[in-house]
């Protein structure tokens, strides 16, 4: 504050003090210390400088209020504290008898506390705020005209973290949201404290794998397009409705059975009316094997035909090593028993390769089975076209493997590869591990006479 031109009238002064004892200058104005009586009952004990407080002093108000500090030409400007009949108190920066600038704040309950910036006396610009120390309440971020707006992060009582955008004091715009007493995760857009706009939801319903979902949101529900994983390995691919699948979607069961059709209030329609259904609504599981099979049609053909004996064949041994592997990997806490909630991970798979003396990197496992996975998209979308044409689907799609047999998709397709990579092996066109170290540069391919022995044996 800029100093005034003239001193403080004695007069003047008069009119506003009823009693006032200190020292004076030559003008007879309050100059140096003294202690002023105001006709509203206030107090000032302090610095004076021309008839004006300036300077340090402390200043107390009739309903108790008491600040002490600086003074600047009787303004309350520069640092001081605050303390109220309650209790609470403030210190820091002040201007113009207001908060401004950076300070710490606790009230009366001394359990919630603020520090951090403030504008006009209330927090704005950077700022921690604990509302209750011993529950762990506490937000730290960016704040505006006393709410929180901006960039914070805040973490809740039952250790609930949020770390996002805010505005006006709720969440709204892109944030992450722990719910770690629901071990549950959100990471999107945000409106009104609400899920809102595009995010992935996650239930991580085991210590391996939880259900998840990533798509439209809108009020806090799942509303729109988005795709949802389920932890036994199935997923759900369209609309959705008030948390609800609702309209066209695409379901991939746990056992590698596809239904493309319409959703209502959840519930897939063709699969639950009493309509027979015809061949372009059977639900299928399709299987990519052109890159096992050569020859011309009727060797194809006849080739497609020992691959399903194959499988139907080692389907139970293959289903039980794949269980045991995915539940003795060496981790701390045991996996859980049921099949739909055991799932293996890659180093799993990579230690099985190991030990069965199989020269595959895990890289190379990586790449092998991305190809796998990208497969049935593949074939979705040629099944997609055919019904749009309304050509009867293939004999290769449908008759790989019965959609009365409970095994799942991808553990089958792994294992797959897996058989793929020992009879390779065995032809020489890689060499057998003498022991279990794998190198990144191992290639294994199949050869023809590879591909028939493999037929000799499951044919």
């Amino acid at each position: 504050m800029a100093a005034p031109q003239f001193p403080l009238d004695p007069g003047l002064a008069a009119l506003i003090i009823l009693e006032y004892d200190g020292d004076r200058n030559a003008n007879h104005c309050f100059h140096g210390h003294g202690h002023a009586t105001f006709i509203n009952g206030q107090v000032y004990e302090g610095e004076f400088w021309d008839g004006r407080m300036h300077g340090r002093g402390r200043l107390e108000w009739p309903d108790g209020v008491v600040y002490e500090g600086d003074f600047e030409y009787n303004e309350i400007s520069g640092s001081g504290k605050y303390v109220w009949p309650d209790e609470s108190w403030y210190e820091g920066a002040v201007k113009g008898g207001k908060r401004h600038g950076h300070g710490y704040f606790q009230s009366s309950n001394k359990i919630t506390t603020y520090e951090g910036e403030w504008v006009d006396g209330k927090q704005d610009g950077l700022g921690r705020m604990v509302y209750d120390e011993h529950n762990g309440i506490e937000y730290d971020g960016e704040w505006k005209a006393g709410v929180r707006d901006g960039h914070g992060t805040m973490k809740y009582g039952t250790g609930n973290v949020y770390e996002g955008r805010w505005a006006n004091g709720v969440k709204c715009g892109q944030g992450t949201m722990h719910w770690f007493d629901k071990m549950e995760k959100y990471d999107g857009g945000w409106l009104d404290d609400k899920q809102h706009g595009h995010g992935v939801h996650v239930w991580k319903a085991t210590e391996k794998r939880g259900n998840r979902y990533e798509g439209e949101f809108a009020d806090g529900v799942r509303d729109g397009y988005g795709i949802f994983y389920y932890a036994n390995g199935a997923r759900y691919e369209g609309h959705w409705d008030t948390n609800v699948k609702n309209g066209l979607g695409l379901f991939f069961f746990e056992d590698g059975t596809i239904y493309e059709g319409e959703f209502v209030h959840d519930r897939m329609v063709d699969l639950n009316d009493n309509r027979k259904q015809s061949s372009d609504t059977i639900p299928t599981i399709l299987l990519y094997v052109d890159d096992l099979l050569r020859g011309d049609e009727k060797e194809r053909a006849r080739g497609l035909k020992a691959v399903q004996h194959a499988v139907l064949r080692v389907n139970t041994d293959l289903r039980n090593v794949y269980r045991h592997y995915a539940s003795c990997a060496g981790t701390s806490t045991p996996h859980a028993t049921s099949e739909n909630n055991v799932l293996m991970e890659m180093r799993e798979l990579w230690r099985f390769a190991v030990e069965c003396r199989l020269n595959a990197s895990m890289g190379k496992l990586n790449r092998k089975l991305l190809v796998v996975r990208n497969a049935q998209n593949k074939a979705v979308k040629r099944l997609r076209v055919q019904r749009e044409r309304k050509a009867p689907i293939e004999a290769l799609e449908i008759q790989v493997h019965s959609i009365e047999m409970q095994t799942v998709f991808h553990k089958f397709h792994e294992s797959l590869e897996l058989v793929y990579l020992q009879y390779a092996a065995q032809d020489g066109a890689a060499t057998m591990a003498s022991s279990s170290t794998l190198t990144p540069e191992n290639d294994i391919a199949m050869t023809v006479r590879s591909f028939v022995k493999l037929l000799q044996d499951y044919g």
